[in-house]
């Protein structure tokens, strides 16, 4: 059993939060097509080779999209430096990316829905070639109006850059933009201060997955605060010293382990 939690409540003030609520995935290793809807805690129980961890990674590939990682970065792995730690490449890194049975020159596809702040219902869509790192289309709808999507590429496998079509609001041409085609959109966008495009890549980024190993959940952590524990329990403890010192941070996590809880009758006192 696997767990994958990608509420991100507890990190921001109680009350506003942001999650996934559907995510398509195409072509993507094992994966061919599948369609899925999601909750704030997700549990994948399955038997062995049936898909489960190939589906982690590709919410990884979503996380490495988050971080702002080039398609090559996502796939093959990046090295520490210093601002983060080391991303390890997803297993089997770009060579294995694409599925099996796919044609040269098919692109892997995610389409993801959801919410950000308990409000605004948001759409992404990316498609990138494995083999050569780059996007071949990407899309951002916000509450049913698109914010920006990229323009037909003449040849997909030649063309340096990926041109993007802006939605303002204003009357008018809409701009076209030039963006580099290694790296998501989403991602430059968020560097650029786009506030959508901020809260969809902050999202993607906090999503956490969890296979906890007991002992790890135990033992003593290597650093004294930390913003995230490590995906098998590594530095749990630094984790809860963190949370525990900013009071809001605390009160939003209590309110989601309570939620994980089953809720217990007690006996009426006599």
């Amino acid at each position: 059993m696997h767990a994958f939690c990608h509420r991100w409540g507890p990190w921001r003030c109680a009350g506003s939060i942001s999650v996934i609520t559907r995510i398509t995935i195409e072509n993507f290793k094992s994966l061919k097509s599948i369609d899925l809807n999601l909750k704030g805690l997700n549990l994948f129980i399955g038997t062995n080779a049936s898909g489960k961890s190939n589906f982690f990674d590709a919410l990884r590939v979503l996380q490495g999209i988050g971080y702002g990682f080039t398609i090559h970065e996502i796939l093959d792995g990046k090295p520490k430096s210093a601002s983060r730690e080391v991303w390890d490449a997803i297993r089997g890194g770009s060579q294995k990316a694409l599925w099996a049975g796919a044609t040269p020159g098919t692109s892997i596809l995610f389409r993801v829905e959801g919410v950000l702040d308990n409000i605004y219902e948001f759409e992404y869509e990316v498609g990138f070639d494995p083999m050569s790192g780059r996007i071949r289309l990407e899309k951002l709808n916000l509450a049913g109006k698109t914010l920006y999507e990229s323009l037909p590429l003449v040849d997909s496998d030649i063309h340096p850059t990926l041109t993007i079509k802006l939605m303002q609001g204003s009357r008018g041409r809409r701009p076209h933009l030039d963006f580099e085609r290694t790296r998501p959109v989403l991602a430059q966008l968020a560097r650029a201060e786009s506030t959508t495009a901020k809260d969809v890549s902050d999202l993607f980024a906090n999503m956490q997955r969890i296979d906890p190993v007991p002992s790890l959940l135990r033992g003593y952590s290597q650093a004294h605060e930390i913003s995230r524990m490590g995906e098998r329990g590594e530095n749990f403890a630094a984790l809860v010293r963190t949370i525990c010192k900013d009071s809001k941070k605390k009160s939003a996590f209590l309110s989601w382990l309570q939620e994980l809880r089953p809720t217990v009758s007690r006996p009426e006192k006599s």
